[in-house]
């Protein structure tokens, strides 16, 4: 990270250096999307304007059924810098790298004033810079988290709420159903059915006693 900041510092010096009327400075010209993910991603791209005119800027994205930027084109005020937002739609897996072409130049005024509203800019020698976008499926860490939501805050509470996103409807339920602690059983419910077998043998015990002595009767009164 602190290469890649020593080395925009170094370009913004070089550029400066070089500098006249129609020098725009695009910032970062690198830019890292999650994909696959299921939310809407942002990113900040700044435009600052080294020369002492306005000028004007247009983008032009490879991949517009994902990305969007807005504003997509604009004025930029001499010694002034804009701020732009890169979004990119959610993408159910992996996509190719894309990148935004910035077109620039010195904003040029009618000669007549009242046929400022139907001109309309001619791109055609205008200066360029490519802006890549390169799509990873991962995370190196929690401030490239919370980069991705264009928020700030703790990436532990992001990533909390996205697990709970990600959980069935029912998930509570079903995690009772699977994990359910097994209940104290009292102790006559332990016992009812050794208590029930026992009652049980000895009625037949006594059953037969007395199936017994009914038989010996008989046979005395015979």
């Amino acid at each position: 990270m602190n290469s890649i900041i020593k080395l925009n510092m170094f370009n913004i010096k070089l550029s400066v250096k070089m500098a006249g009327n129609d020098v725009l400075i695009i910032s970062p010209t690198n830019v890292k999307f999650q994909a696959p993910f299921p939310h809407l991603q942002k990113r900040q791209l700044s435009l600052l304007n080294l020369g002492a005119q306005p000028m004007v800027y247009l983008i032009d994205v490879a991949n517009e059924a994902l990305f969007q930027v807005f504003p997509s084109s604009g004025k930029v005020a001499a010694f002034d810098t804009t701020e732009l937002s890169i979004l990119m739609q959610p993408a159910a897996r992996d996509q190719p790298d894309c990148n935004l072409t910035v077109k620039y130049k010195v904003k040029s005024f009618p000669a007549e004033p009242s046929k400022e509203l139907d001109s309309a800019e001619d791109w055609t020698h205008a200066q360029t810079t490519v802006v890549s976008i390169a799509l990873e499926n991962f995370v190196e860490n929690e401030k490239e988290l919370l980069n991705m939501f264009g928020l700030d805050g703790n990436a532990k509470t992001l990533i909390k709420l996205m697990e709970e996103q990600y959980q069935p409807l029912c998930s509570k339920c079903s995690l009772k159903r699977i994990h359910r602690p097994p209940k104290k059983r009292s102790w006559f419910s332990r016992m009812s059915w050794p208590l029930l077998l026992f009652l049980l043998s000895v009625m037949v015990y006594f059953g037969w006693e007395w199936l017994g002595l009914i038989n010996l009767s008989s046979e005395m009164v015979y």
